[in-house]
Formats: C-alpha cells, sequence, structure tokens
C-alpha cells in the first residue's frame, strides 16, 4: 500500500513539475514572440519617407531604439517571473518529499532521511530538524530493542536455572532484569508522550 501510494505521490510531483515547466516555456516563447513582433512593426513603419520627416538626431535615436527597448522591457519583466517560478518549483517537490517522508515514518520505517541539500530557508531548516528528530527516535528505538533482546535471553536463562533448581542463578538473573528494567525506564523518560 505505502509503495503505491508513494507511486501515486511522485507522479503528482512530476505532474506539478510539467506544468510549472510548461508555463515557463509558454512565457518564454511569448516573450520571444512579442518581442520580435515589436520589433518587426517598428521596423515596417519606419520607411524611407518617415525617415525623411524625423528633424532632428534625438528623434532618429528615439524611434530607432523604441522596439529594442519595448522588447527588454517584456523580457525584464519574463525574466523576473521566471526567476519567481524557479523556487516554487524546488519547493514543491521538497514538500512532496517531506510529505512522502512524514508517511513512512507514520507507517514505522524510520530508517531513512529527506534529502536536506535540496531545500534551502525555512523548509531547510525544517528538513534539518525533521532528520535530527527522526535519527533520534531510531536510537531511542534501537536502545529499546537492545534491552528488550537482552530480556528475553534472561528470560531464557531464568528458565534454564529454575529447571536446574539453582536458586542463586535464579535471583543473579532477575538482577540483571532488574537493571534492565531501569535502562527501559530511562529510555522512556526520555521519550515523552
Amino acid at each position: 500500500m505505502l509503495k503505491s501510494g508513494r507511486k501515486s505521490e511522485v507522479n503528482q510531483i512530476d505532474e506539478a513539475k510539467m506544468l510549472i515547466y510548461r508555463r515557463l516555456f509558454f512565457m518564454t516563447g511569448a516573450t520571444i514572440i512579442l518581442s520580435a513582433s515589436t520589433i518587426i512593426y517598428f521596423n515596417s513603419i519606419f520607411t524611407e519617407d518617415r525617415l525623411a520627416r524625423v528633424g532632428s538626431a534625438f528623434e532618429l535615436a528615439a524611434l530607432t531604439l523604441m522596439p529594442y527597448m519595448i522588447s527588454a522591457v517584456v523580457a525584464a519583466i519574463t525574466a523576473i517571473a521566471v526567476i519567481a517560478l524557479l523556487p516554487v518549483l524546488r519547493g514543491a517537490g521538497s514538500a512532496k518529499k517531506i510529505q512522502m517522508r512524514l508517511r513512512e515514518m507514520a507507517a514505522g520505517d524510520l530508517s531513512g532521511t529527506v534529502p536536506s541539500s535540496e531545500t534551502r530557508g525555512h523548509l531547510g531548516s525544517i528538513v534539518t530538524e525533521l532528520n535530527q528528530t527522526v535519527g533520534e527516535l531510531g536510537r531511542h528505538i534501537a536502545q529499546w530493542k537492545v534491552v528488550n533482546r537482552q530480556q528475553w535471553h534472561i528470560l531464557q536463562a531464568i528458565r534454564q536455572a529454575a529447571e536446574s533448581g539453582d536458586g542463586k542463578e535464579v535471583l543473579n538473573q532477575v538482577g540483571k532484569m532488574e537493571k534492565n528494567w531501569e535502562k527501559i525506564v530511562m529510555i522512556e523518560e526520555r521519550l515523552v508522550t
């Protein structure tokens, strides 16, 4: 179930990225077409008749540079829009990765981390904290597992000592079990539930 959900989320990430890429492609294409059209239009207006009527060098420079100035403004606006959309593209993927990682954690997988190299700013801080929290939780659970295995081995030793009638060894093993319970209490105290 987790793998099919993961594929679905990956598809959603890919679809979001493709939508942003299409918008960027459209904006770039529209800018090129608009700029070229502006230059062609202004160049077609300036036939020899109109240039003959231009009175000063300033008017000639203004009329000649006008299409290029308009094209530069359109290109600058498009560049600003593209620059504004690129972090959204990176952030969308990072947010989805965090969401997928949290779902994996809820399903019991504490083994992986979210790559923090892909995220910056506040989202990067969240990823770093999430990875540290998961790592710390994983260490506590690993300690708990070790103590739990030790308790199992101690119970086996108690059973063998009881079957052989060695009361002193039974008490020795019970003492070890009590020490392990103290370790479990310490782990539980670190984990506030």
